[in-house]
């Protein structure tokens, strides 16, 4: 299931606020693409200095093959899935564009680039970058500050006819009231900012990577497809439902 020579899509998960799990976002989508759904993806790191996604392969590569539990089911499940690890490189936001590309020239058969961007419009080169964006999807929390800074950058995004964006709910604390998330999405309706039906539940749990493996299964990872119970109970697989379900239209 590949793309053949067409341009990949390019995805991102992006927000002006920081501690939103756009980098979670993205190492699961881009797993579940890739090793779920048969999706040849890659990742460029912009987010500079930190390299979420970048330092998390590394990780993974030097601590993996030290724990048997975990190389023994990195040889079945590539076994299974027959399929290697997709490309995780950096580059700087300026450059961002001529690293996908060069990528897509070497690997032809590319569906998606991911890419994981500042958290902040202030860097040099990060709005052309932004408006090179297929698809852009903004993880939302409950607070007023963090919604408004995330609605002003939903806002700024309405000057790229090109970007489709959409938001999201995620953090979701099971005690707030249903009225407060109902006030907020009719705010998102009046500035007619489209936003997906599943809402991410705040669980400490899932912010585990691979080399944090447990008998709950996989969650983040580069090098391995996160387990479906996962999936299931912090309800990332049915959010990634939609947004595929969105981008292959």
């Amino acid at each position: 299931m590949s793309n053949g020579n067409k341009k990949p899509v390019y995805i991102s998960f992006a927000t002006q606020k920081g501690g939103a799990g756009k980098s979670s976002f993205t190492v699961l989508a881009a797993s579940i693409a890739h090793y779920l759904l048969e999706r040849n993806v890659a990742i460029i790191d912009c987010d500079y200095p930190q390299l979420s996604v970048a330092n998390m392969r590394k990780r993974e590569l030097e601590n993996i093959p030290k724990n048997e539990a975990l190389k023994k089911l990195a040889i079945t499940k590539f076994s299974e899935h027959n399929k290697s690890s997709y490309t995780v490189e950096t580059s700087t936001t300026a450059s961002a564009i001529e690293t996908a590309e060069e990528i897509a020239f070497k690997q032809k058969n590319l569906d998606y680039i991911f890419f994981d961007l500042p958290g902040t419009v202030n860097q040099s080169g990060i709005l052309n970058l932004i408006q090179q964006m297929d698809y852009i999807f903004a993880p939302l929390s409950a607070d007023r500050t963090a919604l408004e800074s995330s609605l002003s950058f939903l806002l700024m995004l309405r000057q790229f006819e090109e970007i489709k964006s959409y938001a999201f709910w995620n953090m979701v604390d099971g005690r707030e009231k249903t009225k407060l998330y109902d006030a907020y999405n009719k705010l998102l309706a009046e500035y007619n900012i489209p936003i997906l039906e599943t809402k991410i539940p705040y669980l400490l749990r899932f912010r585990k990577d691979a080399i944090d493996y447990s008998r709950e299964g996989i969650f983040r990872s580069t090098l391995l497809a996160p387990s479906y119970s996962m999936l299931s109970e912090s309800r990332v697989g049915y959010l990634c439902d939609e947004i595929f379900e969105i981008v292959n239209k």
